[in-house]
């Protein structure tokens, strides 16, 4: 029998790692895209912190309570224009930490940072650019802190359990 459990931004709930699907929503009550995925016995969390963004803002607030395992983000700019986004959790939602980062597509060095996420104007396609988060918060989010040019942000999340 599937069980849904809706998750405000106001609760957390460790049920999509017991088993049970989560239909994650915002304050205002909308749908966020929120998935648990089966991973061999484990559950896996991928979601979206923020879709097709154009402009500065904090995006999706995602619950991460019990999803820290490993987590990525994938960043995607479909847009001609620049932008900086920033990873940062909390435990509140009130308070906002920045959020430890290291890059990990086609590195030669790996380095933890805590910098701004500088993206780059799309060039024919996309640019995009994959990272580890490395710091746990109960929640995790990934703020545009500038934009230049029309940009078309996405930023998704994949973590999995301790």
């Amino acid at each position: 029998m599937a069980v849904e459990t809706e998750v405000t931004q106001k609760l957390v709930t460790e049920d999509g790692i017991n088993g049970l699907p989560v239909r994650l929503v915002n304050a205002a009550g909308n749908g966020v895209v929120g998935n648990t995925i089966q991973a061999g016995s484990q559950q896996a969390l991928l979601t979206q912190l923020q879709s097709a963004a154009t402009a500065v803002g904090p995006g999706n607030q995602i619950p991460t309570n019990g999803f820290n395992g490993n987590v990525q983000a994938i960043v995607i700019n479909t847009g001609a224009g620049t932008a900086t986004l920033q990873f940062e959790g909390s435990i509140d939602l009130a308070n906002w930490f920045t959020i430890g980062y290291v890059r990990i597509d086609g590195q030669a060095n790996l380095a933890r940072s805590v910098a701004a996420v500088a993206i780059g104007a799309a060039g024919g396609g996309s640019d995009k650019q994959v990272f580890t988060l490395q710091d746990l918060y109960v929640y995790t989010r990934a703020r545009i802190v500038s934009v230049t040019g029309a940009v078309a942000i996405t930023v998704q999340m994949y973590a999995t359990p301790n």
